[in-house]
């Protein structure tokens, strides 16, 4: 990496090592403990809080906690909002590509000029044949109509009656052709 790069990382500096002779022989644990240099320091989040000094008071941990959890719950609202916002811009792109769609296909399904030529004269057929109805009385009606289905019923009866004698004529016909071929064929042998 060039020298550049190293200044814009956040990592301590790296310090060289010292020479064996240099170096303690004593072990950690016997070494003095020395005490963190107290500082003011700025937090990389969003919020510019400066942490507190050492002649401040010390929070204790559980407002610590609190002030942490009330600062994740406003990062939860922020993002519901964002994400809400996200949802409708969503939804609002879908109904528009969606009505344009069915614009498209409206004007596809249009009736040509002869489907409404054909429209209109099955209307006007319509029309025509309620017109002629309203001119006739509602008793005539009526009775037209019944005879008309006792007119169908007779029919129906003569056919049905027509079709039954057809069926045992056949009958008949096959009981009479059964009976006369064995007599038909002792004949035959006989000869």
């Amino acid at each position: 990496m060039s020298d550049d790069s190293s200044q814009n990382d956040l990592s301590p500096p790296e310090t060289p090592a010292l020479p064996a002779e240099k170096r303690s022989r004593t072990p950690a644990a016997a070494r003095p403990q020395t005490t963190p240099k107290k500082s003011v320091r700025k937090s990389s989040k969003s919020s510019k809080k400066e942490l507190p000094m050492a002649e401040d008071k010390p929070k204790s941990f559980e407002e610590a906690a609190q002030e942490t959890v009330k600062a994740a719950e406003e990062t939860v609202r922020a993002a519901e909002a964002t994400l809400r916002d996200k949802v409708k811009d969503v939804q609002e792109k879908a109904r528009t590509k969606a009505k344009e769609v069915v614009e498209d296909v409206q004007e596809q399904l249009e009736d040509t000029p002869f489907d409404e030529f054909i429209e209109h004269q099955r209307k006007a057929v319509t029309e025509a044949g309620k017109a002629l109805e309203s001119l006739i009385p509602k008793g005539f009606r009526e009775h037209g109509e019944a005879a008309v289905k006792e007119a169908v019923e007779g029919y129906r009866r003569l056919f049905n009656n027509i079709i039954d004698q057809v069926v045992s004529t056949i009958e008949k016909v096959k009981v009479e052709e059964t009976a006369e071929a064995p007599e038909g064929d002792k004949k035959a042998k006989s000869k």
